[in-house]
């Protein structure tokens, strides 16, 4: 810990305080997952703006660029330092119910049925070559509003 504090007193940029400080909670956790709350590991300009992609913002990013045919047979990979702007923030259940709404034929909503079915036959390929699935299920609490007690709980 004295030789990280040493460091970041030398270094004034901010990006590399963020850097040393995600190296450094890499190795442990980047949050806790609590009933109905969570605990960030990472200072909150971190967890909540620069490394958190919001629609219509511009992000730094090294992003890997994948060509693929129709069957998620890659034909050529690019590294590359990059700029993206997400065009959409969902959530996992707002993605869910745009690709199973089959009155939806927006752009976000044919690219999330595209990259889907892409990731359904990759899944598959890994399966079928003998990588091992994990039945790990994750679970969701209904909380009541006012004593924040447990009332049900279900699959996420």
């Amino acid at each position: 810990m004295k030789e990280e504090v040493a460091i970041l007193e030398t270094v004034k940029s901010k990006q590399r305080y963020y850097y040393l400080m995600f190296i450094n909670c890499f190795n442990y956790s980047l949050k806790l997952q609590y009933l109905q709350r969570r605990i960030d590991m990472l200072p909150k300009p971190l967890t909540e703006d620069i490394c958190s992609l919001r629609a219509d913002v511009e992000r730094l990013a090294f992003s890997v660029i994948w060509e693929m045919t129709p069957e998620a047979h890659v034909i050529s990979t690019r590294y590359t330092k990059s700029v993206i702007k997400s065009c959409a923030a969902l959530s996992y259940v707002e993605a869910q119910a745009r690709m199973d709404d089959s009155r939806l034929m927006d752009p976000v909503t044919i690219d999330l049925r595209n990259m889907n079915a892409l990731a359904k036959i990759m899944r598959q390929r890994r399966i079928d070559r003998g990588a091992i699935t994990l039945a790990s299920v994750e679970v969701k609490f209904q909380v009541d509003t006012e004593t924040h007690d447990p009332l049900d709980i279900g699959k996420f």
